[in-house]
């Protein structure tokens, strides 16, 4: 931030130093900030130092740069997530200090974390919450409000805001769902598919998903999902027949980072179709065959039961009269 600066000479014993006084810090907001002082001699000898310090007329101000972190970058798995920390300074005694979690708009639950405390009475009070990431193993859209209240009396209530933003991220353990559903056409000397409806899911925000057409290590042709259809939308393709052996590949990842990736080729779809015609249940994660000529044959023996039904009943109803 800008700030304006008075520069003084100060001599110590034998040596010249430089007194630098910040001199309008009064109009500017109560919060956390970071004062950073580099200074080199003429043979290139150099010094840096960072010194932390809080404007505060209003109660406590907080350092929340991780929680900032994990806001921005909104998606995270279980795996990924890290322990919190959160920053409160106050000239005064914090008496007491509360941190909720709610999940997925449920009411708020207090979280489990370890306080550690600095200072004095003259230099300010400094404390350390730092928040154990097991309090985030559960998949689900969280966010975070605190209470402090100082000795003062200065009480900050369902503080849920940084910057503007509401205090909320997901943690997404679950990786994206794929549902391809078509025919498989077989020709001579080798077999493809022919007609294929693509569907791409996420329980919550789906980053990417490619699919590609394969022989071998040669990829014959490649779609992008997201660019094509969008979460969630019908991806329609149609294929010629293929004289060599392909497979269709895919490679599917979410926001958060859960990645899956999926083969397909004829013995794989035929394999998998045999299962599922065992267990008498259809399979609708796969190019699953469509055959017609069954359908028809089953239709028209119903009909038949039908005609020779009337055909019965209207002999039996007329030879009352004969």
């Amino acid at each position: 931030i800008k700030n304006k600066i008075e520069t003084a000479v100060v001599e110590v014993g034998t040596n010249t130093g430089y007194r630098f006084t910040l001199t309008d810090m009064t109009d500017k907001e109560d919060n956390v900030y970071y004062l950073c002082v580099t200074a080199a001699d003429k043979a290139g000898n150099e010094a840096v130092r960072t010194c932390r310090f809080s404007l505060n007329r209003k109660g406590s101000v907080y350092d929340m740069t991780q929680v900032a972190a994990l806001v921005q970058n909104q998606y995270r798995t279980k795996e990924k997530m890290s322990d919190l920390e959160i920053v409160e300074m106050n000239v005064d005694m914090v008496e007491e200090f509360d941190l909720y979690i709610s999940k997925n708009g449920e009411l708020g639950t207090k979280a489990v974390f370890v306080k550690e405390i600095s200072g004095s009475e003259s230099t300010g009070y400094t404390y350390v919450y730092k928040i154990d990431k097991t309090n985030f193993t559960e998949e689900g859209a969280y966010r975070l409000s605190l209470y402090s209240r100082d000795r003062a009396g200065n009480e900050i209530n369902n503080a849920s805001e940084l910057h503007g933003k509401e205090i909320t991220f997901i943690v997404d353990n679950t990786a994206p769902k794929v549902i391809l559903d078509g025919t498989w056409s077989d020709s001579k000397g080798g077999a493809g598919p022919c007609a294929l409806q693509i569907v791409v899911t996420d329980n919550f925000s789906l980053a990417e998903a490619e699919f590609m057409l394969v022989n071998n290590d040669t990829v014959l042709e490649r779609w992008d999902y997201m660019a094509l259809a969008g979460e969630g939308e019908t991806l329609s393709i149609t294929l010629p027949a293929y004289e060599e052996e392909v497979a269709l590949v895919y490679r599917v990842k979410d926001a958060a980072g859960n990645e899956a990736q999926q083969r397909f080729d004829k013995q794989t779809v035929e394999e998998k179709n045999k299962a599922e015609k065992d267990r008498g249940a259809l399979y609708h994660d796969s190019l699953a065959p469509v055959s017609y000529g069954g359908i028809l044959a089953v239709l028209a023996g119903l009909a038949l039961v039908v005609v020779v039904g009337l055909f019965l009943y209207w002999r039996r109803e007329n030879a009352k009269y004969l």
